[in-house]
């Protein structure tokens, strides 16, 4: 997966991870590039005007990380409640919810629920695929 985004191992995988399922779910059709930084999507998605503060079922979650001043962190959203303060997200390199440690810094694949920060972004992948194709998150 990690060499798919042109990386080495022991690197954080949670982009890589991403991308490695967009690849195979949408094969050539999938619109994210082939990253390892979640930096990188976020401005990907901003450069095409797809990045959002409100999330929607399927976006990429683009946490933000005040200690390193960039988006270092990115899943996929499930379900955000109501009032939009929380998601339920799918997330690589990450802990299991509720156990201590860097949710950013983990081994695991797990489904979390994250408050929503201030910073957070959302990526609407959706929005970039080919017209052809129709997905309903």
């Amino acid at each position: 997966m990690l060499r798919g985004v042109c990386l080495d191992p022991h690197n954080p995988w949670c982009a890589a991870e991403f991308h490695d399922a967009g690849v195979s779910a949408f094969g050539k059709d999938w619109p994210c590039p082939a990253t390892g930084g979640c930096q990188a999507l976020a401005d990907f998605f901003a450069s095409r005007k797809a990045l959002y503060a409100t999330p929607q079922r399927g976006d990429a979650w683009l946490r933000w990380e005040d200690k390193l001043g960039r988006f270092g962190h990115v899943g996929i959203v499930w379900s955000a409640s109501p009032d939009h303060q929380h998601i339920d997200v799918q997330a690589g390199n990450t802990v299991r919810s509720g156990q201590p440690g860097d949710v950013r810094e983990g081994w695991l694949n797990w489904r979390r629920t994250e408050l929503i920060g201030p910073k957070d972004r959302f990526g609407r992948w959706v929005d970039l695929l080919p017209a052809a194709l129709t997905v309903t998150p």
